[in-house]
């Protein structure tokens, strides 16, 4: 449901949605909070299914699904 409270904000505030090219999914969480989950390997966004991410890259920060530095460290002495 909130998926589809997201999109409909989108259209109402006339925002484009590019879920097949940049709509990332990324679930937060500790390690052992990520254990505790059963994810879907998909999920529906505006009748797109869109694969979950490790991470994801917001404003040139990498952000990572256990919300270390590590990703973003590693990107960054490239």
């Amino acid at each position: 449901m909130c998926v589809e409270d997201i999109v409909r904000w989108f259209l109402g505030n006339d925002l484009l949605l590019n879920q097949s090219a940049k709509t990332k999914v990324v679930l937060f969480g500790t390690k052992v909070q990520h254990e505790k989950i059963t994810m879907a390997s998909d999920i529906d966004v505006a009748r797109t299914l869109v694969s979950f991410c490790d991470t994801v890259k917001l404003l040139g920060v990498t952000l990572d699904s256990t919300v270390t530095i590590a990703w973003h460290v590693s990107y960054v002495q490239l």
